[in-house]
């Protein structure tokens, strides 16, 4: 995955964040839960423990944020692959966001580890 950084115009006319991504972050939190509660006592070759990365990895503006964007970001720098799938409904294509994981993610190193935070979700 090789996401590059971005120039971005994060102003946008009647735009919410904070309530729409706290929406979003929610619903793609109860969807993976709830796949991995359905897949968990099965032998499905589609079982998949979800992981979340070390909050200490997280920017400050994460480690300060609420628990459930805490839990977002460290889904999505756990799971990339997960989110890049996923396509972004709170309006922020008018920002250069192509999916899901770019709320999240600027950038990826070669190794596909985060190399920097968006901090969109986090509005």
């Amino acid at each position: 995955m090789s996401k590059s950084k971005r120039t971005k115009n994060t102003t946008s006319p009647g735009f919410q964040p904070k309530s729409l991504g706290i929406l979003i972050v929610a619903a793609i939190l109860l969807i993976a839960g709830g796949g991995y509660l359905i897949f968990s006592g099965s032998e499905s070759a589609n079982a998949r423990e979800i992981t979340l990365a070390p909050l200490s990895q997280m920017p400050d503006y994460v480690r300060n944020a609420p628990p459930n964007v805490q839990e977002a970001y460290q889904f999505a720098a756990a799971n990339p692959e997960m989110l890049d799938q996923m396509p972004c409904y709170c309006g922020c294509g008018g920002v250069g966001h192509d999916d899901n994981i770019d709320c999240y993610v600027k950038a990826f190193n070669a190794d596909g580890s985060v190399a920097e935070f968006d901090n969109h979700a986090a509005l």
